[in-house]
């Protein structure tokens, strides 16, 4: 069979404002560097695309950058002089009756692949926000849907397909090629080659309930002793987290407990959330206790609070397990600097159990805090970027690192893996991409290389 052309856009003899348009194609974070400028972008639609685009960068001895989704916060595809190798033409989702295993494109959706599999019956624990890929979100380690109690994402990852940097593709798995898959559960933006396939396992899909309380912003401290006390021994089939949040036609941020339940019934969801009421702190705003929803609706409540067109600045961190959370988010609570800003926490262990498989995600803790602050204009970037800036120096004392999926390495430096894990992250990156073919981590002036960031652990 004959090999369609190479789609390649060149900076150098595309007219600037396709070029243009390409380089920021799907591109979410609308604060972005412009000087950063590619050399080629390449809208790859086959396995053989990505094949020549990395040979062609060898050929021509330039980096090669990939985007799946384009939700990452510092557009780390976006790199300059690098062919940038954009998968969003590149997509595909299969699945298996026999073995439960679901085959996909690493451009595939969260919501996308959430709407193939509920509609045979079937489940994957997909990132929160629909818009977010699977290339992105499972190389961070997949902290999706009721990752406390059913584990992260990659516990569920069988293989994956990887083009190389001599422009070949291997398969790998715990038992082939197994150093590369260990690096693709959780390694992030450094992973040493481009993931084309993702096999994953489902498990049983029934239905979905939502139960949502809210408090005045004043109400944190009490509200968030309640929450972190409620989540160590709570349902399994439920997945609870809090927004520091406007709701819509608000005034006022509220501070809201979002409970999940994944159930057969909604009579067994109720009966999941009976013990709440016992320590509930008063004066909530109920909207509805194990109200029938689906994951496009949930999917909608996340998008309306991360809106398109939008500048963002997003930082996050792993609060020690005997922190004071109420007490921490008490004041960026109150100050939140806009009706688009958002703090996300989320309990993710109730102990420090490990991720099945021992693969490279291995930083975690008790309490996930995340900071979504975004905001429509650009001379409002100060303002916004300074209140995060506080925000995460006053985690300081109790910070035990940061997870790479919410983070921009250029703005600071922290811990990403345990002790020991970062230093294999760095090994395998170098190992398997001594030239540096991959652009890999985006760190302050992009100077990370093959080694990775010798900094980060």
């Amino acid at each position: 069979m004959a090999t369609s052309p190479l789609p390649i856009l060149r900076r150098e003899t595309t007219e600037p404002k396709t070029f243009n348009d390409a380089v920021w194609r799907r591109v979410f974070n609308h604060r972005r560097e412009s000087s950063r400028i590619p050399r080629a972008v390449v809208n790859a639609s086959s396995v053989e695309h990505v094949k020549a685009a990395v040979q062609l960068a060898n050929q021509e001895k330039c980096r090669v950058s990939v985007r799946s989704g384009g939700h990452s916060w510092a557009v780390w595809s976006v790199r300059d002089d690098a062919i940038l190798v954009d998968l969003g033409d590149f997509s595909f989702i299969e699945y298996d009756e026999k073995s439960k295993i679901v085959s996909c494109s690493p451009s595939t959706t969260s919501a996308e692949l959430m709407e193939f599999l509920n509609a045979r019956g079937r489940f994957f624990s997909t990132g929160h926000c629909g818009d977010v890929a699977m290339g992105g979100f499972l190389l961070g380690g997949g902290q999706g849907w009721n990752a406390k109690n059913w584990g992260h994402s990659i516990e569920q990852m069988v293989a994956i397909d990887v083009v190389t940097e001599d422009g070949n593709e291997i398969h790998c798995s715990a038992v082939e090629n197994e150093e590369l898959f260990w690096l693709a559960r959780g390694g992030g933006p450094g992973f040493p080659g481009i993931i084309t396939s993702f096999s994953l396992q489902t498990r049983p899909f029934t239905a979905v309930y939502r139960t949502l309380l809210a408090w005045p912003v004043t109400e944190i401290p009490t509200v968030m002793n309640w929450v972190t006390k409620v989540c160590d021994e709570f349902d399994t089939d439920t997945e609870l987290a809090s927004f520091v949040l406007y709701p819509p036609e608000s005034p006022a941020p509220v501070i809201a407990a979002l409970f999940i339940s994944l159930k057969g019934s909604v009579e067994e969801a109720k009966q999941a959330l009976q013990s709440l009421k016992a320590d509930q702190p008063a004066g909530a705003l109920t909207e509805g206790i194990a109200v029938p929803t689906t994951f496009k609706a949930e999917y909608a409540f996340q998008t309306s609070t991360l809106p398109d067109n939008y500048r963002y600045c997003v930082d996050s961190v792993w609060l020690s397990n005997d922190a004071d959370v109420g007490a921490l988010l008490a004041e960026p609570g109150r100050t939140i600097p806009g009706k688009t800003t958002t703090i996300l926490y989320q309990p993710i262990t109730s102990s420090q159990r490990p991720v099945k498989g021992d693969p490279a995600f291995s930083l975690q803790t008790k309490h996930y805090v995340s900071l979504y602050c975004g905001w429509p204009n650009a001379e409002d970037d100060e303002a916004h970027i300074q209140w995060v800036d506080k925000t995460i120096n006053s985690f300081k004392p109790h910070s035990v690192g940061s997870l790479v999926s919410d983070f921009d390495f250029q703005r600071r430096e922290t811990k990403h893996w345990s002790e020991g894990k970062g230093e294999k992250v760095m090994a395998l990156r170098k190992k398997y991409d001594p030239a540096g073919r991959f652009a890999g981590f985006l760190d302050a002036g992009d100077k990370s290389g093959p080694d990775g960031l010798r900094t980060s652990f």
